[in-house]
């Protein structure tokens, strides 16, 4: 159970891991680490508008999603 709960966190880990290297690089290239590119703006844009402006709700459908995603997996695994 464990293992099918850590797949939001990983991604969590791995979107964190890509903005650390993109501002690391920002950083080296002399620019704004703060800063963020085109391309990353609009990916940041996209995440924001999935979300509804409701803290609780945003986390509801999250919840919401996660759960079907685990119902999925552990019927795939009984077929097995």
């Amino acid at each position: 159970m464990k293992a099918l709960l850590g797949e939001n966190r990983q991604r969590y880990l791995e979107r964190l891991k890509e903005r650390l290297e993109r501002r690391q690089r920002r950083q080296e290239e002399g620019l704004d680490p703060d800063e963020e590119d085109e391309e990353t703006l609009r990916l940041l844009n996209e995440e924001e508008a999935a979300s509804t402006g409701n803290i609780l709700r945003d986390l509801q459908n999250r919840f919401d999603e996660e759960k079907e995603a685990l119902l999925r997996r552990l019927q795939v695994r009984a077929l097995f």
